[in-house]
């Protein structure tokens, strides 16, 4: 008599190979032993990817032996399923998986256990991941930066409205404020051809907004040396 009878018994957590962790066997040949021991069925685990198709082999595998032995396909949202993420367990289920596990080895609690995530604390179970390499810092492209200069004909004037400037060029607003918006429009286009004019057009409109007397900006103009090491 057997000290412990398996019969009609389910394994709720079966590892299988392939795996990067060492298995004692792949999904068939664990089937086919709880089969034989007179299990009822298993259920097929990894940490790294869903079972869908370990679960699927396995089963053509043995229908003809033990046809009324069950295995269950599952899935773990560690990294390799893209963490927790709803279209994966979506997926998995709506392919015939019965168990979805929170992350395992990938949880923040596991890491702080064991020092780091994608290891139990001895060689042959962990992971060697590659560094992940940071992506370089995005910068604004020339054609980013004359869209939002398009806003800033109209900054100019309703500035000088609230300050009162009594300049020439805020008298003129009304015939100016529409000829500058549809320039800044227009050297939109013209960006990938003449960068350099784009840009000297985009730092006149700036100065603009930044002072509200004619006669500075007449002074600024003298000094060419000034708006090119700006505009650079």
């Amino acid at each position: 008599m057997a000290i412990i009878d398996l019969g009609g018994a389910y394994d709720m957590h079966i590892h299988s190979a392939p795996a990067p962790f060492v298995r004692i066997g792949d999904s068939i040949d664990i089937a086919s032993w709880c089969a034989e021991a007179g299990m009822a069925g298993l259920v097929i685990k990894s940490h790294f990817e869903s079972t869908i198709s370990k679960v699927h082999h396995a089963r053509r595998a043995l229908q003809d032996r033990f046809p009324d032995f069950k295995i269950f396909s599952a899935i773990a949202l560690n990294r390799g399923c893209g963490g927790v993420n709803p279209r994966a367990v979506e997926m998995a289920l709506g392919l015939g998986a019965k168990v979805v596990w929170l992350p395992t080895l990938d949880a923040e609690g596991h890491a702080k256990g064991f020092g780091q995530s994608g290891t139990y604390g001895f060689q042959a179970m962990t992971l060697d991941f590659k560094p992940s390499r940071t992506p370089p810092p995005m910068r604004p492209s020339p054609s980013s930066r004359m869209r939002s200069s398009t806003r800033l004909p109209k900054m100019v004037f309703s500035r000088m409205r609230r300050s009162g400037s009594s300049s020439w060029f805020a008298t003129m607003a009304p015939f100016w404020e529409p000829v500058i918006s549809a320039a800044t429009r227009f050297s939109r286009y013209t960006i990938t051809a003449w960068p350099q004019v784009s840009t000297a057009w985009l730092l006149l409109i700036r100065s603009f907004a930044l002072r509200t007397s004619i006669s500075r900006q007449l002074r600024i103009w003298r000094k060419p040396a000034l708006i090119w090491s700006s505009a650079r």
